[in-house]
């Protein structure tokens, strides 16, 4: 359910200029929220990319309750990518306590779900400007995998270092397995895999060969 504001909005000369900085309770100029899956009356989400706890009772055990009021909540930056020539990816995180359990999520991913729609097989919500921390839902868009990390690299940010331990130092591929049509970089090649099989899937794609149960395909980024 998308909430339009009935408050007095601000404008953004009133405040920071980047709307995850802003912690006034204020709804901005032209921003919606949206409830998150799961997390229904208890955390939004809007389309500028802010994320807000509504008020609330907490159970603090033997100390008994307190009631928690509606706030905006802090963002942590996480870091990533560390073979990254300019400097690490990041992104930015925020992390909701329901009952104890503690999660972490995406805000990308937040705002993603709310504003635009489920993703696919091999999809992610990409930036369009590539800045790391530019969540707003207009700046979104929905893009195959291969194709979000070709616009890293158009905007210049994913150089990776040559001397990083890869099979290939000059050129990276995208991995398709025919038999689901799931496609892997290198590293996640490693993760399902539990080990190196690039050096035999490479072989099964020069003879038209199955390696590990699968035909496979590879394209150049």
């Amino acid at each position: 359910m998308i909430i339009d504001s009935t408050k007095a909005p601000m404008t953004q000369n009133h405040c920071y200029t980047l709307p995850f900085l802003n912690y006034q309770i204020e709804d901005l100029e032209g921003e919606q929220w949206c409830d998150i899956i799961g997390y229904d009356g208890i955390y939004l989400v809007s389309n500028l990319g802010r994320v807000k706890s509504y008020q609330r009772e907490i159970n603090m055990g033997v100390k008994g309750f307190k009631i928690q009021p509606e706030r905006i909540m802090k963002q942590q930056v996480s870091r990533s990518n560390f073979n990254n020539i300019k400097e690490p990816s990041r992104d930015l995180k925020v992390s909701f306590c329901v009952d104890k359990i503690k999660k972490t999520y995406h805000v990308t991913t937040l705002v993603g779900n709310a504003f635009l729609r489920d993703l696919k097989e091999n999809e992610v919500y990409s930036k369009k400007d590539k800045i790391w921390n530019n969540n707003k839902a207009d700046n979104l868009i929905v893009l195959k995998k291969t194709d979000d990390i070709k616009l890293s690299y158009q905007k210049g940010n994913n150089l990776r270092k040559k001397n990083h331990l890869i099979v290939n130092h000059n050129n990276l591929f995208i991995y398709t397995r025919h038999i689901d049509g799931k496609e892997f970089t290198g590293g996640e090649l490693m993760q399902e895999y539990k080990k190196e099989v690039r050096p035999n899937i490479k072989k099964a794609i020069k003879k038209n060969s199955i390696a590990y149960g699968s035909k496979w395909s590879r394209v150049s980024i």
